[in-house]
């Protein structure tokens, strides 16, 4: 369980600051549900080989903080090799990257629904937009991500903590 509040302790610190507070819990759980295998998050191979967080494919046109490509990753999305990453915070800074690139509009997206039905239309995900949703929902409310504002990473970990306790 510690393994699981130190990536969202990670991913929450490397992207504040580069997208609005409300985005960081949509984004953790995005990661989550990238990262999910056999029940629990961040423990996919793609992720415990590559450090990639986010499931993201070696982009060939844009600044990007992989470090090469994934030799021995099967392609199951269709499109190159996934990323390979030498940390979970360059993953998640490249995330941010992506998102630039395809140039979001955070005035325009005030809530998760919005924010996953926008990167499937600029081509993140293959899956469908409902069953994307429901696994980015289903991780934020199981690993209770709270809502992000400026000085909450003391907030952060004192609930992240309560909720291991209770949970054992």
């Amino acid at each position: 369980m510690l393994v699981v509040m130190n990536e969202v302790v990670t991913i929450a610190a490397a992207i504040r600051g580069s997208v609005p507070d409300k985005a960081i819990q949509w984004i953790i759980g995005q990661s989550a549900h990238e990262t999910g295998y056999r029940g629990s998050a961040w423990n996919s191979p793609v992720y415990k080989n590559l450090n990639n967080g986010f499931g993201m494919l070696h982009p060939s046109r844009r600044k990007t903080l992989s470090i090469g490509k994934g030799s021995n990753q099967p392609n199951i999305e269709g499109g190159g090799a996934y990323a390979t990453y030498t940390n979970l915070s360059d993953s998640a800074k490249d995330l941010v990257l992506w998102l630039n690139y395809n140039k979001v509009k955070w005035d325009n997206i005030n809530n998760e629904d919005q924010y996953i039905a926008w990167i499937k239309r600029k081509g993140y995900f293959g899956a469908t937009e409902t069953s994307y949703l429901t696994g980015v929902k289903y991780w934020i409310k199981k690993l209770n991500i709270p809502v992000f504002s400026a000085g909450v990473g003391l907030l952060l970990l004192a609930a992240l903590v309560t909720y291991y306790i209770f949970k054992s």
